[in-house]
């Protein structure tokens, strides 16, 4: 008897919320030596016994309908219905503390008269809000196979369970004064796939909320209606539910008295592997023109410019001098996309208006460098 799961045709893949996923279970049936011939006394007990019982995580919803059983040497396997006096297997769905739970039982007739055959289950999943992200556990999905070893014998069963693993991600975003790295409300940002400049649509998100109803992050969502999203200096913007990949960050409009961003800050996050090529759960952010922030469960804070690699635990990555940084489990990883305050020209002309901007640009790049020094400007000089 043999068992083996598959997702997307692997033992493991990364996933965003709202992709649909397909999963495969090939197992086959038991060969009972010396019981060539049906007998009616233990069928009516309900023996042979045997059951495919596939348990999903809560961040995987099963696609109604999607459920398909073949079994060799068999052109039409017949699926039980309600009164049915003949069927080959009985395929129920129920949910369980949010797990949806696939139950495919085949007639213990079907087993005595198919040994050895392979069932093979086909079906699909949607991943939902529920996804675990940046964990080493990631979103397991478990088939058990339960079968009588000997058919007469109710208590003389065994199992056998194989699973697979999804894996999500996510990141934060604070916006900062980038002189004094302070805060700021009032920016707005909308996230892309592909560069904006190609015209690309902005990635939809839907609120997340907590029990009280504090809008804690954004979950990815294709079908969402959010694509703008607007900072605050208490909070973060948080975005859920990624795949692997590069995205954009594009600010729409910056605080009051900042100045806009030419270009968007990107950010790559990349799904890390183990020796043995095994997805660990964690992942490597890269970003250009912004910085990433990491916070540990510990409260220990690391802030690169560059491309950041944060190691799970709090501990820095061996190659922490290629300003990379691993992101595992337990850890927060936010970029940081800083503001400048920029110069307009009232309309009016006004002198004093003017000086007032120059100054306080001066006050923030002497802020930069530190310095008392005098400042430069278009070759003349003002006294700080």
């Amino acid at each position: 008897v043999t068992l083996e799961k598959t997702v997307n045709g692997k033992k493991e893949d990364t996933v965003a919320i709202g992709d649909t996923v397909s999963y495969v279970v090939t197992a086959t049936t038991p060969v009972y030596e010396g019981y060539p011939v049906v007998s009616d006394a233990f069928v009516d007990e309900g023996l042979p016994l045997y059951e495919l019982k596939d348990t999903l995580d809560t961040g995987l919803t099963y696609k109604e309908g999607s459920m398909t059983v073949t079994i060799s040497g068999v052109d039409n396997p017949r699926a039980w219905t309600e009164g049915s006096t003949r069927w080959d297997y009985k395929f129920v769905k129920t949910t369980a503390s949010g797990h949806d739970v696939l139950t495919v039982t085949l007639n213990p007739l079907f087993v005595l008269n198919h040994q050895g055959a392979t069932v093979t289950l086909n079906y699909e999943a949607v991943i939902n809000e529920n996804v675990s992200v940046c964990a080493d556990y990631g979103n397991k999905n478990k088939v058990v196979l339960t079968y009588s070893n000997n058919p007469e014998v109710v208590t003389d069963s065994k199992t056998l369970e194989d699973e697979t693993t999804v894996y999500s991600f996510s990141f934060g975003l604070h916006k900062l004064d980038g002189a004094k790295d302070v805060l700021l409300d009032g920016a707005k940002f909308s996230v892309y796939a592909a560069d904006p400049a190609t015209g690309a649509a902005p990635l939809t998100f839907t609120y997340a909320f907590d029990e009280s109803g504090y809008k804690v992050s954004y979950d990815y969502d294709p079908e969402g209606t959010v694509t703008e999203f607007t900072t605050t200096k208490d909070t973060l913007l948080f975005f859920l539910g990624l795949n692997e990949g590069t995205y954009y960050l594009k600010e729409t409009a910056a605080p009051e008295g900042y100045a806009l961003l030419a270009d968007p800050a990107v950010v790559t996050v990349t799904a890390i592997k183990d020796a043995d090529g095994k997805y660990t759960g964690a992942c490597r952010i890269t970003v250009s023109n912004a910085t990433v922030l990491t916070e540990n469960e510990l409260g220990s804070k690391t802030v690169v410019d560059g491309a950041i690699t944060f190691s799970g635990y709090g501990t820095a990555a061996e190659d922490n001098t290629a300003d990379t940084l691993d992101v595992g489990d337990y850890e927060d990883v936010n970029v940081i996309v800083r503001n400048y305050k920029g110069i307009t020209l009232p309309e009016t002309g006004s002198t004093e208006a003017l000086l007032v901007a120059v100054l306080m640009w001066i006050e923030n790049m002497a802020y930069l460098i530190g310095s008392d020094e005098l400042l430069v400007l278009g070759g003349g000089a003002l006294p700080t």
